[in-house]
């Protein structure tokens, strides 16, 4: 086979670009620091990513439907506070941990019904939801770190082996929503929509369920992700998840996921969110000020965006 048949099947692969950053960032890192390329660094490195993967793939699902939801911070905080004050009542710690993502789903279907059946802004729904989460968040807890030690905790702070099991949860929710958009007719249906809603739905799609059911995945994975974040720091907060909403649309727009909808890769988010843990893991190890770490993302995004607009056109 040729060089040039080579390339151009690479250049097809969906994921290859943000792929080959990576690889390119590690390489660099490597020479820049001795502890960078070490097993455990990596580890560490997959499980302070973990929350954000898991939640960005339901913004990735979200963007690809056309929409966009900025409360997924607060969700995923609300989440691990409902967990952690059900557990500490004395309900059984599994119970409520069903509660409170089953209250995620709740969250998700009325941003989606805002949002999608009385075409309210998305933009201004989630914002607005946002502000709301977060104050009851703040009102169960009464503004203090509630105490999380049971038995889920385990999602978050237990190990198999080196490997964090928050780790493993990542990996195959990845693993199965990449098959659900890529090989199912559900998931392919996603992209229809974020292509051109209006073919969708003369070709008999149901365009509302499909994007109100992206909302509700989105309000389960964040609240899921809030009992995993609480588990591994052992107290949930109220304060926790301020930045995750901008997380993981840098995670899924540096993912390959267009802004416009309609095209993306789940497999794309999770090299998108291990790109930024490794930037934030590189600034440690260079001890490189914490603050050039927001005007580094920003720059990302950015120049993601940029790119995906030159690719569209």
């Amino acid at each position: 086979m040729k060089a040039k048949e080579i390339f151009n099947r690479i250049r097809e692969i969906p994921e290859a670009g943000v792929i080959a950053a990576f690889v390119i960032m590690c390489v660099i890192l490597s020479f820049l620091s001795d502890v960078f390329f070490t097993l455990q660094n990596f580890v560490n490195i997959l499980q302070q990513v973990s929350v954000t993967a898991i939640v960005a793939i339901g913004q990735a699902l979200i963007i690809i439907t056309g929409n966009i939801d900025l409360s997924a911070g607060s969700t995923m905080a609300l989440g691990g506070v409902v967990a952690a004050f059900l557990a500490q009542q004395g309900w059984n710690p599994w119970l409520a941990a069903f509660i409170a993502v089953a209250l995620g789903c709740a969250i998700g279907y009325l941003i989606g019904f805002l949002s999608i059946r009385l075409q309210i802004v998305a933009f201004i729904v989630t914002l607005g939801m946002d502000y709301i989460l977060r104050g009851c968040c703040y009102l169960i807890s009464d503004g203090m770190p509630i105490s999380y030690t049971n038995s889920v905790s385990v999602l978050g702070s237990g190990k198999l082996g080196i490997v964090p099991v928050s780790v493993f949860i990542m990996l195959f929710l990845i693993f199965f929503f990449q098959i659900f958009t890529k090989k199912t007719v559900t998931g392919r249906r996603f992209f229809a929509v974020g292509c051109n809603d209006k073919s969708a739905r003369m070709s008999g799609i149901r365009v509302e369920r499909i994007q109100i059911g992206a909302y509700i995945i989105m309000g389960a994975l964040a609240a899921f992700a809030g009992i995993i974040n609480a588990g591994n720091l052992w107290t949930a907060d109220s304060v926790s998840g301020k930045t995750l909403a901008l997380d993981t649309v840098a995670s899924s727009t540096i993912g390959g996921v267009s802004m416009s909808g309609g095209s993306g890769s789940i497999v794309g988010v999770l090299f998108g969110a291990v790109i930024i843990g490794t930037m934030r893991n590189a600034f440690v190890l260079l001890n490189i000020s914490a603050y050039w770490q927001q005007v580094a993302i920003g720059v990302i995004i950015i120049l993601a965006v940029g790119i995906d607009r030159f690719r569209a056109k």
